[in-house]
């Protein structure tokens, strides 16, 4: 997951209208990357690589209801956001992808 992408969420949820700013422990990643890179572009790349490791990018990650809970406050959004705002714009087109995540919506990778 990135800054790029969860600045990108923001924007959306500012978009729909929805009084919610997001961060990454939301997401739970467990690599978070900044950097000037367009956002989602993590969904593309084969491989991260961190010192003198490498780790393999084999999927993107589907997000579930966690997100909607404020790692914080432990209070789940009433709305269900972000969640209802990224099944508007991160979600499988592919036949196959959408037989295998449903309506999950995609935000960082595996």
């Amino acid at each position: 997951m990135s800054q790029p992408s969860v600045d990108e969420v923001n924007k959306l949820l500012a978009e729909e209208d929805v009084d919610l700013v997001v961060e990454e422990k939301r997401f739970r990643p467990n690599i978070f990357i900044k950097g000037d890179f367009p956002a989602f572009a993590e969904d593309s790349w084969a491989y991260i690589k961190i010192g003198e490791a490498i780790f393999r990018n084999t999927r993107v990650c589907d997000r579930c209801v966690f997100t909607t809970v404020d790692p914080f406050m432990g209070d789940k959004h009433p709305q269900g956001e972000p969640l209802k705002t990224l099944r508007k714009y991160r979600c499988a087109e592919d036949p196959e992808e959408k037989k295998a995540y449903g309506s999950a919506p995609f935000l960082g990778s595996s």
